[in-house]
């Protein structure tokens, strides 16, 4: 979440671009929430007054898409802004309105994301959830005479952390 101040120094502003200039929207699904100020940016159009188009720029250089398109000030500006580099994976917006005094709306973002774990051979133990009694029954049916039959201690540890 980034919060831009109206009266923005233009430092300010080239640190906030470098900031988002950074993400790696190529391999990483990145959303942005902010409040960036910039009024005079009109997203429907694509296009700026002079104070917002260095920002326009970078939004369209690094392919991220504005996804707010109600206005979310008071004054009828779209201030308030939602970026995305996977603007597939939203679902709706919805302005919930004014909070008290606020002269911002809130808004609802719902995204859908498939994301896929990977799968492990590995184990993992749940100790947590262990069925004791058929893990008892697992212990008692293993042949540990046979199973540890070695002069070794390391060679029997080995077995055993299998």
């Amino acid at each position: 979440m980034i919060y831009r101040s109206p009266n923005s120094q233009n430092e300010n502003n080239v640190k906030l671009i470098e900031l988002v200039n950074s993400l790696n929207t190529n391999s990483e699904t990145h959303i942005i929430l902010s409040d960036f100020n910039y009024p005079g940016i009109k997203w429907s159009s694509d296009t700026s007054d002079s104070k917002g188009q260095q920002f326009l720029d970078m939004v369209n250089e690094k392919s991220l898409s504005q996804v707010v398109y109600i206005p979310t000030h008071n004054k009828g500006n779209i201030l308030d802004l939602v970026l995305t580099n996977k603007p597939e994976n939203l679902v709706c917006i919805e302005n919930l309105g004014y909070l008290q005094n606020s002269d911002h709306t809130m808004i609802l973002g719902d995204f859908s994301f498939n994301i896929q774990n990977p799968q492990t051979e590995e184990m993992i133990s749940d100790w947590k959830n262990l069925d004791e009694e058929g893990f008892r029954t697992y212990l008692n049916n293993i042949d540990w005479d046979n199973l540890l039959d070695s002069d070794s201690t390391e060679t029997c540890w080995e077995i055993l952390e299998m």
